[in-house]
């Protein structure tokens, strides 16, 4: 208020080295190693990003890779990755929120708003005004699950285009979590349960709205996307992540003072 009455430039709020508490004595159910911990950061990055749309407002997750214990596949540290550059659940709840629209959208939630926070539910919808798509980003936060009907209104389709690509990602207990694929660990390779795809992907008649009914699994992000035809006619792909290679790994290390 001081600021907006001398007419000063409101500051930009910086919020550093942010996370969740860590059990480096528990890998793999430490909630930094599993699905919670997506989940909790998706439902806090919504909040920032309401708070950004009122004030300047910048976030730094701490942190970018684990270094607890490197002899370990998960330590319970906080990092996005692994050691070996694997991809917790964390990281793949951070990859669906890169993949909403640059346009926010109105959205709300029938019934009474409070009963669905004390569950830990919470919706932000997107959208593009160059080529139409529509994204909305969901999760649940609480131990139990939740059903959900999602309505769209509004849609546009591009092109002319007769059809729409409905796109569904989750992570959860068994969709991109690592920690529930502690056996198929081998140095660099994704494993199955890490790997972010899609449980849905077809295509659809072209309409101005559309809904969907589903489950939202305890502890879970999920990423709704509808995106019009081009006048290609081809559909968005989604390529499986690139293998990471540690080009170091064996190698003599050579220390020079000069």
């Amino acid at each position: 208020m001081l600021f907006r009455s001398k007419k000063f430039k409101l500051p930009e709020v910086l919020i550093n080295e942010w996370n969740h508490t860590s059990r480096t004595d528990s890998p793999g159910e430490s909630l930094t190693d599993n699905n919670i911990s997506a989940a909790l950061a998706i439902q806090r990055l919504a909040m920032a990003a309401r708070i950004a749309t009122a004030k300047p407002l910048r976030l730094f997750f701490f942190s970018a890779i684990d270094g607890w214990n490197v002899t370990k596949p998960l330590s319970g540290d906080l990092g996005l990755l692994t050691v070996n550059g694997h991809r917790k659940a964390v990281y793949n709840g951070f990859k669906l929120f890169s993949m909403l629209e640059p346009q926010g959208v109105w959205s709300a939630i029938d019934g009474n708003p409070a009963d669905y926070i004390s569950l830990g539910v919470g919706v932000l919808a997107s959208r593009s005004d160059q080529d139409h798509a529509t994204t909305v980003l969901g999760w649940n936060t609480g131990k139990s699950d939740v059903d959900v009907s999602l309505q769209l209104t509004g849609l546009k389709p591009a092109g002319g285009g007769r059809q729409m690509q409905i796109v569904r990602f989750v992570v959860d207990a068994t969709h991109g979590n690592i920690a529930a694929d502690l056996k198929n660990f081998a140095g660099y390779s994704p494993t199955p349960a890490e790997t972010l795809q899609p449980v849905r992907n077809e295509l659809v008649p072209s309409a101005t709205t559309w809904g969907d009914a589903v489950t939202l699994p305890a502890s879970s992000v999920t990423l709704w996307m509808v995106l019009p035809l081009p006048n290609s006619g081809q559909p968005r792909e989604f390529a499986p992540p690139v293998r990471v290679v540690n080009l170091a790994a064996g190698k003599p290390v050579t220390v020079s003072s000069q």
